[in-house]
């Protein structure tokens, strides 16, 4: 794990000290197998060990002088290998590359700050700006007491005044007109995904570049590697930690240079709606559609969920009432709408027969149907959720496996609630009349009577509706969803 994050990072060349050489009693043999066995992980991923270096630090044998007690080895201390690296590539010889860090006034004068991070610059030089390539001519680099210098390079950070002064913000990239970088709404990445939860193809997140953010959603996953044995395989998702290949895609397309070992071209991060890092991706070009593939390319709200939860005054979140037919799903969906409502926090029902009789006319009730009713209610609930409402579904949902995808769907906000209630009391309910026209054979495939129902085997909330009374059952389901969605603090 620690030599796919060097190579993630970029890193190619290493010292590889083989510490507690004690613990082997500096036998030569012993030494020279698990030297061979490092040697072949990190050629497998293209990692050149510049020397492995037998030691013991507890001693200090080989680390700043040579060892009698490895008196066989041949090879350079610790200090030695650290002296004989080599020096990185100059980055002042690349084309310009300066993001803009913030746009300041000076006086009348606009003033575009930022670091170089390679190339040069110099007064009287052209520059291009951003994705539209808006081109200026550099009048002065500005410096506070002190004389203006003439020309800056990689590393520096300076401050330039345009002319014309054109209009730049944050994020824009400075780069000399004939040596622009990449730009593309379609990026092959790395990935190494850090969030608990796997990534899973379709989720959207900011990805951050130098100082630019995009809106970004995965589009695809290449390949996932089995961290065992460093094998590439396929896969619909990402597991915490895990290291993968995957395609990203922007609406308003990216400016980028491809991420190269020893350099800062292409180091991104993906950043989640609250502001967490949740994976490092090193962009490594431009990513082509797959045969029959489709270029869509998602939107996520300019307004992010903690300024909608301060605007509304509570979080966003989706409770999914599971449970038999005539359980009490829909009379206390309805009933925490109305009693959430008058207690000021918005909330909208999305009730299975309304969702049938519109959005999900078109399906039938066979196994296929019934999936995607569910995948497209928590589609719908999801969206409602990041416009900062309070979502109850009301849905048998019959089958753990569907939840589990309407979980995935909506991800973190989501609350599993089981309406609980046995099959004689739901029976002698029978609002609607359904389990009677199931025992007549009028309706198949109904649930609880010719299909299964597959309980919740741990749901965030159980309310029993057989042995309670509603009020009771309403109060507590209430009360568990203004915790849940309450501000912090």
């Amino acid at each position: 794990r620690h030599a796919m994050l060097l190579r993630l990072i970029g890193l190619r060349q290493v010292i590889v000290l083989l510490n507690k050489a004690d613990l082997l009693d500096f036998d030569a043999a012993r030494i020279a197998a698990a030297s061979a066995a490092i040697g072949a992980l990190l050629t497998q991923l293209d990692l050149l060990p510049l020397a492995t270096i037998p030691a013991s630090a507890r001693h200090g044998d080989n680390i700043a002088a040579r060892s009698a007690r490895l008196a066989w080895y041949d090879g350079p201390t610790l200090i030695e290998a650290l002296a004989a690296v080599p020096a990185p590539a100059a980055q002042t010889a690349q084309p310009l590359r300066m993001p803009v860090q913030d746009v300041y006034r000076l006086g009348e004068a606009r003033v575009l700050v930022g670091r170089i991070e390679r190339g040069r610059l110099a007064v009287g030089d052209t520059v291009a700006i951003g994705a539209q390539a808006t081109r200026a001519r550099i009048a002065a680099i500005e410096v506070w007491h002190a004389a203006p210098p003439q020309q800056a390079e990689a590393g520096q950070s300076v401050a330039l005044r345009l002319e014309p002064e054109v209009v730049a913000e944050r994020g824009d990239l400075l780069y000399p007109p004939d040596a622009p970088p990449q730009a593309a709404s379609r990026l092959r990445a790395r990935l190494f995904w850090l969030r608990a939860e796997p990534l899973r193809i379709g989720e959207s997140f900011r990805l951050r570049l130098a100082t630019a953010e995009y809106a970004v959603s995965v589009a695809a996953i290449a390949h996932v590697v089995d961290i065992d044995d460093l094998t590439e395989r396929e896969g619909a998702e990402v597991p915490p930690e895990g290291f993968a290949e995957i395609t990203l895609t922007a609406p308003e397309g990216v400016q980028f240079d491809p991420f190269e070992p020893g350099g800062s071209d292409g180091r991104g991060v993906l950043v989640d709606a609250y502001q967490r890092i949740v994976g490092a991706v090193p962009l490594l070009g431009v990513a082509t559609l797959a045969p029959g593939e489709r270029a869509i390319h998602p939107i996520d709200s300019a307004i992010t969920p903690d300024e909608r939860a301060r605007a509304r005054g509570h979080h966003g979140g989706v409770f999914w009432l599971t449970g038999l037919p005539g359980s009490g799903k829909s009379t206390l969906a309805r009933a925490g709408e109305a009693m959430l409502f008058r207690q000021g926090i918005d909330t909208v029902v999305l009730d299975g027969d309304t969702l049938r009789a519109r959005l999900n006319a078109d399906l039938g009730f066979d196994e296929a149907g019934r999936a995607e009713n569910v995948r497209r209610t928590a589609a719908v609930a999801r969206l409602m959720a990041e416009a900062g409402l309070v979502v109850l579904v009301a849905l048998i949902s019959p089958r753990a496996a569907q939840r589990a995808v309407a979980r995935q769907v909506v991800g973190e906000d989501f609350h599993e609630i089981h309406i609980d209630a046995d099959l004689a009391t739901c029976e002698s309910r029978d609002p609607k009349g359904l389990y009677a026209a199931a025992r007549a054979g009028r309706i198949r495939g109904f649930t609880g009577v010719d299909d299964p129902y597959e309980a919740p085997a741990a749901p965030d909330l159980r309310l029993d509706t057989a042995a309670g009374d509603t009020m009771t059952s309403l109060e507590t389901l209430c009360a568990y969803i203004r915790r849940s969605v309450a501000l912090a603090g």
